[in-house]
């Protein structure tokens, strides 16, 4: 007699001790599926349970919690442990500090193609250029105090000791390395004039006319002279080296920093650079701080807003960095709106209340 079919007599005598039924044992009575099964994580270990709801988001722990009296006992026995889990999950904060500089970033176009990413490119070249200033000013801030104690977002108002030099510059270079990002991902973007103007912010063809922006001696100085006076990393054989990657289509990669650029990939799995009619660039509906956007005629304009730095940050326990007029803190869904509403009418948030809002925010 064949081994399998020793195995099949041999099982035909067995009961399960588990079902009553015959031709299997106890031990693979586990392995049968049944039809009527239902999925619950109630009857596991407490550990097991903590370790499964670490992984929700705040809002779908409050809701286990009302499932059940053990579930509600786990919740409130493990909440600071639950609410350190979900803390680390704040992509609104971790983009806030990006921006601010609270984390450096060393690359000035890393750290402009990301702004990009939020702020899109616009068919308009005047548009597209408030942008690149508005990332070009905040990385310099973030680099160096003196320029952080000396610029306005535009160039407004300023004295005798702001950058003028070195903004001139690195304005050439930025708006060159942008030209070629749309000569080579959206040739058609710019074409023909506006009101007088170029739609075209450099002639960067070649790598040699990209490089001849770069090595710019007017005014007695130049670009890496101005950087290295005011302490800021730039080097031009990164430049270079970006000009090319555009041209090949190997960059602007995705950075591992912040973590919600994981979100933004794009065409040929590069960071996605939305043009003005994405859905992305529109203005969420639950804004919460001030935020000044630029309108049709080029002017920027304010919108009213809910909740200064200083009180949106006491409300919710937490440092808020302050984003300046070009950005601003939103919500993504209605209840976390609504739950900050009755917090500016003296509603005092519980914790795990404070870090479903916090898990809710992100940065326009």
């Amino acid at each position: 007699m064949l081994r399998a079919d020793r195995i099949k007599q041999q099982m035909k005598g067995q009961v399960c001790q588990t079902c009553g039924k015959s031709g299997h044992s106890s031990e693979q009575h586990a392995a049968i599926p049944s039809p009527n099964a239902t999925t619950t994580i109630q009857t596991l270990p407490a550990e097991l349970r903590l370790e499964i709801l670490s992984s929700l988001p705040a809002k779908d722990i409050q809701r286990c919690r009302g499932v059940s009296k053990d579930f509600r006992n786990v919740v409130d026995v493990q909440q600071n442990s639950l609410l350190k889990a979900v803390r680390g999950r704040y992509d609104g904060l971790e983009d806030a500090h990006y921006f601010v500089g609270s984390v450096e970033e060393p690359s000035l176009l890393r750290f402009l193609f990301f702004h990009l990413s939020r702020r899109g490119i616009w068919c308009y070249p005047a548009h597209t250029r408030y942008f690149l200033i508005q990332a070009t000013r905040q990385w310099c801030a973030n680099w160096s105090p003196t320029i952080r104690a000396l610029v306005s977002y535009l160039d407004l108002e300023a004295d005798a000791d702001y950058p003028f030099a070195l903004f001139e510059k690195l304005d050439g270079v930025v708006e060159g390395i942008v030209q070629a990002y749309i000569d080579t991902h959206c040739p058609e973007l710019f074409t023909g004039r506006h009101n007088g103007e170029d739609y075209q912010f450099q002639d960067v063809s070649t790598p040699e006319k990209f490089l001849a922006i770069f090595d710019n001696t007017e005014h007695d100085t130049s670009l890496i002279d101005e950087a290295e006076y005011y302490g800021l990393p730039l080097d031009r054989e990164e430049f270079r080296q970006w000009y090319i990657d555009i041209k090949d289509r190997k960059e602007p990669r995705i950075p591992s920093y912040p973590p919600s650029a994981k979100d933004k990939t794009g065409n040929h799995g590069l960071l996605h650079v939305p043009r003005l009619g994405d859905p992305c660039l529109q203005i969420p509906d639950f804004v919460l701080t001030r935020l000044q956007i630029i309108n049709s005629q080029n002017y920027r304009v304010p919108r009213e807003f809910i909740f200064e730095y200083k009180e949106l940050g006491e409300v919710l326990g937490e440092n808020i960095p302050d984003l300046g007029m070009d950005g601003a803190y939103c919500v993504r869904s209605k209840w976390a709106f609504d739950l900050l509403l009755s917090a500016k009418k003296g509603r005092v948030l519980a914790p795990c209340q404070k870090v479903a809002v916090l898990e809710d925010l992100c940065v326009f």
